[in-house]
């Protein structure tokens, strides 16, 4: 009885969390592992497909698939998962994120960063100040049922796979780099995944990867050089190298795993890179000093 009158209790916290740090050991073999860009035998590494595919762009869910397949040869074992409940949870999310931002921008820490805050930002966290004290209560409670959820997933897995951004990386307009932009519906597709790991605390990394170099056949590569000029670089004509990522997840505390994930997509992606001619390409244009 003593428990089920504390978990209720617990119920109406938000961000209540009773994970408690484990002695951390370094999985068998990551120094070799590491070194190699392999994955240990019996890896394993969750895809939900369904809402991976959900990415604003179609090739970024390519990438992030063709990852898996390829991880296969260095060890993984690809296992489907679901995640449930992902939408509430993506809007209790926004409903924390905007509500605990409301600080910033009352108590002065605002003035110190104000540059470093994008327009949309400070939307975000005015639109949020309307919000009831029951909306942040409910969102934590959804919280804390997404970080169970999780759990047992990761119970099943060693890490989870997602894009890093929901859509290729835009371009930035000159007008943008003078006025500012507030685009909300392009930000939020690029924070599409992201959250979870910020929502459940669980560790992530990201990895930048081309989409073009891992969903493109070669001629189809060849092909697209023969349109460089000197002032470009490989897709630079018609948008095929706008860079994407893919993100790992893993268990709390079990950051090792996710940096043996990362490394071995590191060194599939450098092993694509090798086979293409490499091309001086300069930064910046755009960008005012």
């Amino acid at each position: 009885m003593r428990k089920c009158k504390l978990n209720s209790f617990f119920r109406f916290i938000p961000c209540f969390n009773s994970f408690t740090p484990p002695k951390i050991k370094l999985r068998e073999g990551f120094e070799h592992h590491f070194v190699e860009g392999s994955l240990p035998e019996g890896f394993k590494v969750g895809i939900d497909a369904e809402y991976v595919k959900q990415a604003f762009d179609p090739q970024v869910s390519e990438c992030v698939l063709g990852m898996a397949e390829k991880l296969k040869a260095k060890g993984a074992e690809i296992v489907p998962i679901s995640i449930p409940e992902i939408f509430e949870s993506f809007r209790a999310f926004v409903v924390l994120f905007g509500s605990e931002g409301i600080y910033h921008l009352t108590y002065g820490e605002f003035k110190e960063f104000e540059d470093e805050y994008s327009s949309s930002l400070i939307l975000l966290h005015t639109m949020s100040s309307k919000l009831k004290s029951a909306y942040y209560h409910l969102a934590g409670q959804q919280k804390t049922r997404m970080i169970y959820f999780i759990r047992e997933i990761l119970q099943k897995v060693d890490v989870m796979l997602f894009p890093g951004t929901g859509m290729k990386t835009p371009f930035i307009n000159p007008s943008d780099l003078k006025y500012g932009c507030v685009n909300l519906s392009r930000e939020t597709e690029i924070a599409r995944y992201t959250w979870l790991g910020n929502l459940t605390g669980m560790p992530a990394v990201s990895i930048p990867v081309c989409w073009f170099q891992m969903t493109n056949k070669p001629d189809q590569i060849a092909d697209q050089k023969d349109k460089l000029t000197k002032d470009t670089f490989v897709g630079q004509t018609d948008d095929k190298d706008i860079p994407c990522s893919i993100q790992v997840c893993g268990r709390w505390w079990r950051e090792d795993d996710c940096f043996l994930t990362a490394r071995a997509i590191e060194s599939i992606r450098d092993a694509e890179m090798e086979k293409r001619d490499k091309v001086k390409f300069q930064l910046n244009y755009t960008v005012s000093p």
